[in-house]
């Protein structure tokens, strides 16, 4: 029995999702390596490829999803949907194609029938990534960490100090 709760100890922490394989720039996150990952994502999904010419390899990554394709859970594990991606013709299966300057963008196609929603039930999205490209750099637009310490900046911020100190003046000539 010790041994069984001894090895259920040091297996958990392998099981849990590692963030070592992205990193956060103001922008997103920054796909760096294989592996599990967890992000805060806005509302639409958008991958944006720096240098997709110069891409090297296959990209497959997955998503915790509601209702996944069987054949995805083969590949990706159970409750994986799979984004099937074609860096020569620049296609992600479920997403939609734009151009930015060098950049190119896939943005997640909730109509299209090769999108499976994704489970956020705890808030979060989680990613499986299984291959990754080599000579080009693959960003999640606007994700950010889940862990992060550091409080929201608000966008009002300003605007409310200078209401506080118009109210203040204003308080203090009446």
């Amino acid at each position: 029995m010790t041994n069984y709760l001894i090895l259920i100890i040091l297996i958990l922490p392998a099981l849990k999702a590692d963030d070592s394989n992205v990193k956060y720039t103001d922008g997103g996150a920054v796909i760096t390596g294989l592996g599990l990952f967890e992000l805060n994502n806005p509302d639409p999904l958008t991958f944006e490829y720096d240098n997709i010419a110069s891409c090297i390899g296959e990209f497959l990554i997955c998503y915790k999803s509601l209702d996944p394709y069987p054949a995805s859970e083969k590949v990706c594990g159970q409750g994986y949907q799979g984004i099937s991606v074609d860096l020569q013709l620049k296609l992600m299966s479920g997403f939609r194609h734009s151009a930015v300057d060098s950049k190119t963008r896939f943005t997640f196609e909730k109509l299209s029938p090769y999108a499976k929603p994704p489970d956020i039930s705890d808030g979060l999205f989680h990613y499986r990534v299984i291959t990754l490209p080599t000579g080009c750099t693959i960003k999640i637009l606007g994700a950010t960490d889940p862990n992060s310490t550091t409080p929201a900046t608000d966008s009002l911020k300003t605007a409310k100090l200078i209401i506080y100190i118009l109210a203040g003046a204003a308080g203090a000539i009446l």
